[in-house]
């Protein structure tokens, strides 16, 4: 089962250019892995880790910048708190880079489309 969500485009470009103001920047545990090749936190990891954006699935579905050391978010979908159980699975963050072309589009009114399937994350540009 899909899950399909869409997010502000106006509110994500904030959340994009928070990360970008900052110099320093949170890790995903899989970024931390690839990097440091350890799940446990290192110490400076926030040094010259990418802008970004947070997708992350706990308690709902939403967006936060990765900024450090305070994290600008949550930003929830258009629909409000999408908190179903999606049948997705376990809890997530996945990293989405601030110089995503995805990202560069929303403009003119668009928004952020979201499309998470059981092993595959979509972003697109959507009215």
């Amino acid at each position: 089962m899909n899950v399909r969500l869409t997010f502000d485009g106006a509110k994500v470009l904030e959340l994009v250019a928070d990360a970008e103001k900052h110099q320093d920047h949170f890790l995903t545990m899989d970024q931390r892995f690839s990097k440091y090749n350890t799940l446990d936190e290192v110490e400076g990891e926030e040094k010259g880790a990418p802008a970004g954006l947070w997708l992350v699935h706990d308690d709902g579905y939403y967006l936060m910048s990765n900024s450090f050391p305070e994290r600008s978010g949550p930003l929830y979908t258009r629909e409000g708190r999408f908190d179903e159980d999606s049948g997705v699975g376990d809890d997530f963050v996945e990293f989405l880079g601030a110089d995503e072309p995805v990202l560069k589009a929303l403009a003119d009114g668009h928004n952020l489309g979201v499309t998470i399937g059981e092993n595959t994350i979509t972003y697109r540009v959507v009215r």
